[in-house]
């Protein structure tokens, strides 16, 4: 998206009409489970991304999950 403000950027990304738009809940839930997986040597990141059990951001990822299911993301 070159040529937009930041504002714009975001509203166009996570605003409440766009595509990938969500409610509060599923944004705390998405940004929980960012935060979580950029912490991560690589090794863990490899279990994180496998979706291997027990791993660090194992609950970060379920909630994630559970918003998607719930139908949170998109419009």
């Amino acid at each position: 998206m070159y040529g937009v403000t930041e504002e714009d950027c975001v509203e166009r990304c996570v605003g409440s009409e766009a595509e990938w738009g969500y409610n509060a809940e599923c944004r705390d839930a998405y940004y929980a489970n960012v935060d979580c997986a950029s912490t991560l040597t690589c090794e863990e990141y490899v279990d994180y991304y496998k979706g291997m059990p027990g791993h660090v951001c194992e609950a970060e990822l379920e909630a994630r999950f559970e918003m998607v299911n719930k139908g949170c993301f998109g419009s």
